[in-house]
């Protein structure tokens, strides 16, 4: 017990000096730390990347641009994990978040946490259309392993110049009247107060 004692009383004595110490020291330690979780941890890329995107430093999710959508865009063919066919057309009843993604991508797994945000802020409001071009049972292993419940997507044929990806996470918000509002390339804050006004119009 008084072992123990000591040893509090001296953590005590070491935090108290710590906290006396300047701002670059400290900044210099956060800096060392997420060198080591980069290293130490198999996933502490992502986590690195998730607390940066927090910070918002990782571009707006504003709306950008406007573009409708021609009629071959809007039969784009895509399958969900079930193997049920669709095309894009069938989700432009509401406002659709269209992300390409995929297993091996650092930044999108990044950014999957927030995503999942953006779909409980909006309910259904919005269609949530994740495409990525691996295969069904890598995806399956991954969305089991991290417990995630995403809507993905498979193209039956590649994506239409209006809507290709040139790299990963690529997403888009298409409004209800067919035309694209928002692209952007790399991981965004999408659970944002400012991301669910973009989604749903307000």
């Amino acid at each position: 017990m008084l072992c123990l004692t000591l040893g509090m009383q001296k953590i005590k004595s070491l935090w108290e000096r710590y906290k006396q110490r300047g701002a670059i020291s400290i900044f210099w330690d956060v800096v060392l730390l997420a060198i080591l979780v980069l290293i130490v941890l198999p996933d502490g890329r992502v986590l690195v990347q998730r607390g940066l995107i927090k910070t918002g430093i990782f571009g707006s999710t504003k709306a950008n641009e406007k573009q409708a959508l021609t009629a071959a865009t809007l039969n784009w063919q895509l399958a969900d994990l079930n193997g049920n066919k669709f095309v894009l057309e069938d989700f432009s009843d509401k406002p659709l978040f269209l992300n390409f993604w995929a297993t091996w991508c650092a930044p999108c797994r990044a950014e999957m946490p927030s995503i999942l945000s953006l779909m409980e802020q909006t309910g259904n409001e919005a269609h949530f259309v994740l495409v990525t071009y691996d295969p069904p049972e890598k995806v399956r292993a991954f969305l089991a392993k991290h417990d995630w419940d995403l809507p993905v997507y498979f193209p039956m044929q590649q994506a239409p110049a209006e809507l290709e990806a040139s790299s990963l996470p690529t997403t888009l918000v298409i409004n209800a009247q067919n035309e694209i509002i928002h692209r952007s390339e790399g991981m965004r804050n999408w659970g944002s107060e400012q991301a669910v006004k973009l989604l749903t119009g307000e």
